[in-house]
């Protein structure tokens, strides 16, 4: 593989990394083949009339003959992603901003206007104030 450059530059970017050759014409514009030119650095087309003369010569053999040139994409080295150790996370205990929910199992806020932070809360309270009383009821009955 060769690694020379085109005698030809791209009229875009300027760059050398130029392909020239004939393309096949259509069947209206005469026959034949018409000179053409791809830049694979910015992608620019040219064919026929719009094709640069520099081009066109290299075609007819007034330049010297384009040996081609490999199409190289550089990507840079991927980098290792670098990540910090794992730490384990210690929650802080919330402080609850109001008053604290009245079930004593719970440390949630209570809600806005209740003493209990939901209805299930208040639930379970009421069945242990039940319990207790129904137990209170057959102690003092014995």
């Amino acid at each position: 593989m060769s690694t020379d450059v085109s005698p030809v530059s791209c009229p875009t970017c300027g760059g050398h990394d130029v392909v020239v050759f004939r393309q096949p014409s259509s069947k209206f514009s005469g026959g034949g083949a018409v000179p053409s030119m791809r830049c694979r650095a910015c992608g620019f087309r040219a064919s026929g009339s719009a094709c640069p003369p520099e081009a066109r010569a290299l075609l007819e053999g007034g330049l010297p003959a384009q040996r081609p040139v490999p199409y190289v994409t550089w990507r840079p080295a991927p980098q290792p992603v670098r990540r910090a150790p794992a730490v384990p996370r210690v929650q802080a205990p919330v402080e609850p901003e109001g008053p604290c929910c009245a079930w004593r199992e719970c440390s949630e806020p209570a809600r806005d206007g209740s003493k209990y932070c939901s209805r299930e809360c208040s639930n379970k309270n009421a069945r242990a104030r039940y319990a207790k009383r129904k137990a209170e009821d057959e102690r003092s009955a014995a």
